[in-house]
Parts: C-alpha cells; structure tokens; sequence
C-alpha cells in the first residue's frame, strides 16, 4: 500500500487544480470546456475507484437471482467479468422475451436500481430529487 498521498487523494488534487487554477486563467471557450470535462472525469475515476466494488458485488447478487443458471456457469470468473457475462446474458434474455421487466417485479427492481448505481458514479447530482 502507498503512503499519503494516496491514489484518491492524488486525483482529487488535480481534479482541484484544474478547476480551481486551470479553468479560471483559460480565455478560449473550447479549452475551458474540455479542462471541466477533464475536471469531471477525474470526479468519476475517483467515484469509481471508491463505490465499485460494493456496487458490483450489488449488481451481481441481482443478476444471480434473475439467472441462477447463468450465474452457476459465472461463478469462477473475477467480479467484473462475471457482471459483464451476467449483463450479457440478461440483454439475451430481454431481447428473446425470456424475460419481461414490468413495473414492481425483479427484473423492474434491478434494472431501476442498476440506472440510480451507475449516476451515481457518472453524476450523482442527477440523483437529487429521484
């Protein structure tokens, strides 16, 4: 493990620069849009790196309920890998008709709950208010 500062911290500082230092002192419009699109990007790696484990552990508890089968064939690959395998088996799935989401059922619930877990990496401020 790294001594401070750590990963999180290192990107909150340039994060911090940009928007604070960089943006201000930029006259042309189309630089000082991408510095802020880079400003939130970094926003996202840092919210990434903090809540996807828990959100992928989430995820994957989800989809190994609506496809058990699925899920049997899954259970030896990383985290990651075993959601993807699962999102693609589950968009098969959909599209076939296996599957139906409808208001209050567990597909609905999953796929209601997936959206919300994604922005709040993307943007949670979008969250406000749902």
């Amino acid at each position: 493990m790294q001594d401070r500062p750590n990963q999180a911290e290192l990107i909150e500082s340039v994060r911090r620069f940009i928007e604070e230092e960089i943006v201000p002192a930029i006259a042309d419009r189309r630089l000082k849009f991408r510095s802020r699109v880079a400003a939130h990007v970094l926003s996202v790696a840092a919210r990434e790196r903090e809540l996807e484990g828990r959100l992928l552990e989430a995820e994957q508890s989800r989809l190994a309920a609506l496809l058990p089968h699925a899920a049997s064939r899954t259970a030896d690959l990383p985290l990651r890998e075993r959601v993807e395998a699962l999102n693609v088996e589950l968009a098969s799935s959909i599209r076939s008709g296996t599957i139906v989401a409808a208001p209050g059922n567990s597909l609905w619930d999953h796929l209601r709950l997936t959206a919300r877990e994604k922005l709040e990496i993307a943007n949670p401020g979008k969250l406000r208010g749902l």
